[in-house]
């Protein structure tokens, strides 16, 4: 603030000043409403994973954040799990994306799906190594004794005597219900400079404080973050909207927009 008072002082065309916005926002509709999710889990003959879940990407990277979530769980990676947009005809019925409901609720589906999964593995594999569950884990999709990892099974050699064996598929349905809703928060600060001859507008410096808790994945919540600032320094400097004059021609009336330039 100081630093701006100084500048304003010595300058009569230009003005700089700073603004703070803050706010939050809940994940899900809960408690004014139950949440639930849905999630089924499929174990292929070849070690990968095949996942039934409604989640739809719509710019934000819910797919890819639901196959690093299973992949982590089975320690496996993202590649080896398959998952397509939700379609009904095909997975669960789930109430949509929206309300921040995704990562919260059918990450967490999918999570504890993951973990059911993991615990059939090691069940079926200690039969198959004559070791006890509680002796067993499984990296890098495979089950392994914790007192010799040499002897070992792979997550397919285990779905395939599965099949042969018990004449079963591996695989696992889970239903979550939330009873939580932490929600999110954060602080934006921004540091502008104006022309008050032209209108032309600089921002000069932004920081962007966001709480959101343990990010699955990190590179876009940053993205997110970074278009929703430039999105928001739009909508704030916009004086009016264009108008349709036929459906080939739109009109601008004069200074709609000021300008407004963001140096990355």
């Amino acid at each position: 603030l100081a630093e701006c008072d100084a500048f304003n002082r010595s300058s009569k065309r230009y003005r700089r000043g700073i603004g703070v916005g803050c706010g939050g926002h809940g994940n899900t509709y809960f408690p004014r409403y139950n949440d639930y999710g849905e999630a089924r889990l499929q174990m292929n003959e070849d070690g990968t994973v095949q996942a039934h879940v409604s989640v739809q990407d719509h710019g934000c990277g819910t797919v890819i954040m639901i196959r690093m979530i299973i992949a982590e769980v089975l320690s496996i990676p993202d590649e080896c799990v398959g998952l397509q947009e939700a379609d009904t005809y095909n997975t669960p019925i789930d109430y949509g994306c929206f309300s921040s409901r995704t990562t919260f609720i059918l990450g967490r589906t999918v999570q504890d799906a993951a973990m059911e999964m993991k615990r059939k593995l090691i069940d079926f594999a200690a039969l198959l190594l004559d070791c006890p569950p509680a002796e067993l884990d499984a990296d890098n999709g495979r089950v392994y004794c914790k007192a010799d990892p040499a002897r070992s099974l792979s997550y397919a050699e285990i779905a395939q005597e599965t099949m042969l064996q018990k004449r079963e598929n591996l695989s696992v349905s889970v239903q979550y219900h939330n009873e939580t809703n932490p929600g999110v928060v954060g602080a934006h600060f921004a540091m502008v400079e104006v022309d008050t001859w032209t209108g032309y507008t600089k921002l000069l410096d932004y920081l962007a404080i966001q709480d959101i808790g343990q990010p699955i994945n990190p590179a876009m919540c940053v993205a997110q973050i970074q278009g929703a600032v430039q999105m928001g320094c739009g909508a704030a400097l916009a004086r009016g909207a264009a108008r349709r004059v036929s459906p080939s021609t739109i009109s601008f009336s004069p200074l709609t927009f000021p300008i407004f330039v963001l140096s990355c």
